[in-house]
């Protein structure tokens, strides 16, 4: 199409100079046409060409984890007001585009609960402190201190590893506060907390799930179940 429209600009150009010295006004008008059709494709080509570079792709995987998580969470808050904060690492040094469609997906569920406030609280980890779950307890602490009284934390980045940080955790479950964490690592360290009740659910990937194909047009709940499995308190949900 843009090729079409670009050839046809430039015979009304050509045209035009051809008819320039004959007739005047006609070969000016032509000459003014071609040139309009050239800059007006010229415009088309490169907006096409900007738009899959600066199109957002979000990842279905995480828009239908954090889908399901959404969906049970209301029904065992303990507290049916206040923040829901998501525990997510800083940009860099996790990809965008799971924490995007995890983030997203997670508060369009929650528009019907008002109030349920979904915030961010963005933990500063470094890349080596995610993958381990190694979390410095002080900036945890300053992280989820940031809002007052939350009525859930869903940890995104994994649940600390370490009993200083585990123990921050736990002075928030002892609030009444519910706790939700994924394990994308698959390091088990919620083990403990969920026997213990401080974990309400642990959310992990199946193995194989990082290069699994999903067909389109699933629905969260199709995909979840292909992707994920469950533990909560006392039982194994697939």
């Amino acid at each position: 199409m843009i090729w079409i429209i670009a050839g046809t600009g430039a015979i009304l150009t050509l045209g035009g100079f051809a008819l320039a010295t004959a007739k005047k006004q006609a070969g000016q008008s032509l000459k003014v046409a071609g040139l309009v059709i050239l800059a007006g494709a010229g415009i088309w080509h490169s907006v096409r060409s900007w738009q899959p570079e600066n199109e957002v792709v979000v990842d279905r995987g995480q828009a239908a984890l954090a889908y399901f998580m959404a969906q049970s969470l209301p029904g065992e808050l303990q507290r049916k007001e206040g923040p829901v904060l998501l525990v997510m690492p800083p940009d860099r040094v996790a990809n965008s585009s799971s924490l995007d469609g995890f983030y997203e997906s997670f508060a369009r569920v929650l528009l019907r609960f008002p109030a349920l406030e979904v915030r961010e609280a963005t933990l500063g980890v470094s890349a080596s402190e995610l993958e381990s779950g190694s979390f410095k307890p002080e900036a945890l602490r300053k992280t989820l201190g940031e809002f007052s009284d939350p009525a859930a934390i869903v940890f995104w980045t994994g649940y600390p590893s370490n009993p200083e940080a585990q123990a921050v955790v736990a002075e928030y479950a002892s609030k009444e506060c519910l706790i939700y964490t994924c394990d994308f690592q698959r390091t088990g360290a919620w083990t403990g907390a969920l026997a213990d009740g401080v974990v309400s659910r642990a959310f992990i990937p199946k193995e194989g799930s990082d290069n699994a194909e999903l067909p389109d047009g699933s629905p969260p709940n199709v995909i979840f179940q292909q992707l994920y499995t469950v533990q909560s308190a006392g039982a194994a949900k697939p």
